[in-house]
């Protein structure tokens, strides 16, 4: 039987149209033994089998042909073809004739001979011998229906099981459906349907057409192609693995044409990490091998670096044996190979006779051995076993009557870097591995790396955690290996005894020798004591350093008198800090804008006593003393000079108004907020806009007030100005201006500045002082500020 076990992989099997047209589509494997398809389709799909099931397939004549379907709908089970056969032109289908069997959300095992009788063409005329013949002679499309009726929610294909013929005993019946004819020159086959080497195929005669002398033509490679003559097509019939007009070249990703490989050429295997790959140079076969003949007593063993995996694949494995048995020979498995939980089993067809030695050759190619569940195996699995190799297992009993049985000896080639005397190993590949493996097949994790979980085959190579006190770990386990620095621990995390620090750091010098633990001093403010740096954990009584040696910022006093009464409030209104002159006084710093002094208890030039109880009732004790209205400068008045100032500001009024442009006067505002709060190394942002109609025209610009310009991080465009990175000589006024026309306007804004080391919360202003001059010559209002050091 030709067996396709799905469980856990498609297997090769895709989705189609009745056409063999593969649609992409994605496989559910949730169901154990079964593959699954659960997209919605407007029209008949097909389950489409793998290349096992088609080519030349007349030894499945009379065969049972079984396989599992299972489906989810609650519509009619439709008439289309439930299995499609197609080959050499002819299209054979089969539709069932009891429907009733089809039950929704059943498991359904079906099963067909393979007789003319049980198929029809396309029209639904009945099949003839002939027509199923020629089809199964070169098969070249199988399907099972995935679609069974309409509406259908999933569908699913289970475990497909197809009887054919072999030359020898399988323990099962003959196969006397089979037949095998006496063919004529030229022809060869059990039913003469393949022409004899030195033959061809014509378009003359019935069927297949008729086998004729073969035209000289182009040999195609004895390594790459199956047969040295073109197929009846004039073209080459290369292997898996072979491409090119001749078959005589390795496609991308294999290496090594050989003759004796069935596939053509070797598929890079390379552990998975890489697909490129070349013939390893310099490799040549030799054995291990054992005798018991001449009285060897020990057991055969094979190291692992004799067993290495890309050292013993291609190889051969041979053994003698001897046994005294009756009865008929049993099927088990002959040789069981282990390794990586992994095993394969060999299943001998050479005749084999009791009471005599026999010599059993056992080639290491894929394409020999089996899995325990019957499957083929592949290169990978057959790689992956011999690169761990367990357990090398020979059959002892071969019947179920046996008397006696002996192991007469054992060998098992493998390559060795260097010349042997024995020939090439051409089959051992050369990989171009990625960092962090090495070895032929990259089978090993390089120095510094261990096997990780992941990957497609012996797992991933990830650099191990030493925290650079280790250049070495386990390959297998990951743990560092000699620990340097004074460290210890399976990732050299931790230091050894006697020594202090982070060995997670990463520097030569993480782990120190512990030192003698510092004094801790404190000042009687840190009730908590110190860490083992001698440093005070928490400051109290409003004091901070690392032995709360000074105020906090806002306070004032000597810390280190060691009283909870050290550290006394700055007098000092809003958020100003002070300190202790060289007098012994206190003295406020940064003042806030309008006032100065030594408490900033009174006003800066340019600033008066406000009479307004809401800014005093607010803490602005004082304002500046004027601002510019529409067609004037208003000053805040005070009771001495106010006849004089009105007078004064008459006659400048009237000169204004003689002066004045047409047109309603001009107005810029600064959008809220003015006042910013900015920490150090923030981002300050004004927008400044004209305010009323007149907009044309009017330039604005910005400045900060009591400097010639703006700081080197600041940027202005179109009336925004940004203070990148702002630092606390940033803080103070900026001031937008408005001109045109013989015009001009302006509105300020404050920037406070926030330092990181202080208190949360406290914020640093920097007030710039300056004086304020009018001055009128030549028709022109001008307002000259000057900064006060």
């Amino acid at each position: 039987k030709d067996k396709l076990i799905l469980n856990g992989d498609s297997r090769g099997v895709h989705i189609s149209d009745i056409n063999g047209q593969i649609h992409s589509s994605e496989f559910d494997y949730s169901k154990p033994g079964m593959v699954t398809f659960s997209e919605p389709s407007y029209q008949t799909m097909y389950w489409k089998l793998p290349t096992r099931f088609l080519g030349n397939k007349l030894t499945a004549y009379g065969g049972e042909l079984a396989f599992d379907i299972q489906y989810s709908c609650t519509g009619s089970v439709n008439n289309e073809p439930l299995i499609v056969l197609r080959g050499n032109g002819i299209t054979l289908v089969h539709r069932p004739t009891d429907k009733h069997m089809f039950t929704s959300d059943q498991i359904i095992r079906y099963t067909i001979n393979t007789y003319e009788g049980n198929f029809e063409e396309l029209d639904g005329r009945p099949a003839t011998r002939e027509n199923l013949m020629m089809v199964l002679a070169n098969i070249d499309m199988m399907l099972i229906r995935a679609t069974h009726c309409y509406g259908q929610q999933y569908t699913r294909l289970g475990d497909i099981t197809w009887e054919i013929a072999v030359s020898r005993d399988t323990q099962e019946r003959f196969a006397l459906e089979v037949e095998h004819c006496s063919c004529p020159p030229g022809y060869i086959g059990l039913s003469c349907e393949s022409c004899a080497p030195g033959y061809e195929r014509s378009l003359q005669g019935p069927y297949l057409g008729t086998c004729v002398p073969a035209q000289h033509r182009v040999q195609c490679s004895t390594s790459g192609a199956r047969s040295t003559h073109p197929g009846y097509d004039g073209k080459c019939q290369c292997k898996m693995y072979a491409v090119g007009t001749l078959c005589d070249r390795c496609p991308p990703n294999t290496f090594h044409l050989s003759p004796r490989n069935p596939q053509g050429c070797i598929p890079c295997f390379c552990s998975g990490v890489t697909q490129q790959c070349t013939s390893a140079s310099g490799y040549y076969r030799t054995q291990v091998a054992i005798d018991y003949r001449r009285g060897a007593t020990d057991q055969l063993e094979i190291t692992t670096s004799d067993a290495h995996s890309p050292f013993t694949y291609g190889g051969k494995l041979k053994y003698v044996f001897r046994y005294s048995c009756t009865g008929p020979l049993n099927i088990d498995a002959d040789v069981i190979l282990r390794g990586n939980d992994i095993s394969l089993q060999y299943t001998n067809h050479q005749p084999i006779h009791a009471d005599r030695e026999n010599t059993i050759e056992v080639n290491l190619f894929e394409d020999h051995w089996q899995r325990m569940d019957g499957q083929l195996a592949t290169r990978e699995h057959l790689l992956m076993a011999l690169a761990d190799l367990d357990s090398l297992l020979i059959k002892m009993s071969y019947t179920d009557e046996c008397s006696s049985s002996s192991l007469i000896s054992v060998s098992l080639d493998y390559a060795e870097p260097h010349a042997t005397g024995g020939e090439i190993a051409y089959e051992v590949e050369q990989c171009q591995c990625p960092p962090g493996y090495i070895g032929t097949s990259c089978e090993d994790c390089a120095p510094g790396y261990s096997r990780t979980g992941g990957g497609l085959y012996l797992g991933l190579c990830e650099r191990c955690e030493c925290h650079g006190h280790a250049s070495q770990c386990d390959k297998e386990h990951g743990f560092c290996l000699d620990c340097q620095h004074n460290t210890e621990g399976d990732q050299c995390e931790r230091c050894k005894p006697g020594f202090t620090g982070d060995a997670r750091r990463g520097t030569p010098h993480d782990c120190q020798p512990a030192a003698t633990r510092p004094p801790c001093m404190c000042n009687n403010h840190s009730p908590r004591g110190c860490d083992s740096f001698g440093r005070c954990l928490l400051c109290e009584h409003n004091t901070e350093g690392y032995h709360c040696e000074q105020c906090k910022r806002g306070f004032y006093g000597d810390a280190m008198r060691g009283t909870p009464f050290d550290c006394t409030p700055c007098p000092c209104p809003g958020t100003s800090d002070c300190f202790l002159d060289t007098y012994g006084q206190v003295q406020c710093r940064n003042c806030p804008a309008g006032l100065t002094g030594r408490l900033c208890e009174e006003c800066a030039p340019g600033y008066t006593r406000s009479r307004s109880r809401a800014r005093i009732d607010e803490g602005r004790i004082c304002e500046p003393i004027g601002h510019v209205e529409e067609t004037n400068i208003v000053f805040v008045p005070t009771p001495e000079g106010d006849r004089k100032r009105k007078r004064r500001f008459r006659l400048q009024r009237n000169r204004l108004q003689r002066n004045r442009p047409y047109g309603p006067p001009i107005r810029v505002q600064i959008d809220a907020p003015k006042n910013l709060h900015i920490p150090v190394g923030g981002k300050a942002r004004w927008f400044c806009r004209v305010i009323g109609q007149r907009s044309a025209g009017i330039r604005l610009y910005w400045s900060k007030v009591g400097t010639a310009g703006l700081p080197s991080n600041a940027v202005q465009y179109d009336g925004e100005l940004i203070i990148n990175g702002v630092q606390e000589s940033d803080a103070g006024q900026y001031r937008c201006t408005g001109s045109g026309d013989h015009q001009f306007a302006t509105d300020d804004g404050t920037l406070n500045v926030e330092a990181k080391p202080r208190i949360p919360g406290s914020i640093l202003l920097l007030l710039l002082l300056f004086t304020c001059m009018i001055h009128v010559s030549d028709n022109r209002l001008m307002i000259i500020l000057k900064l006060i050091h």
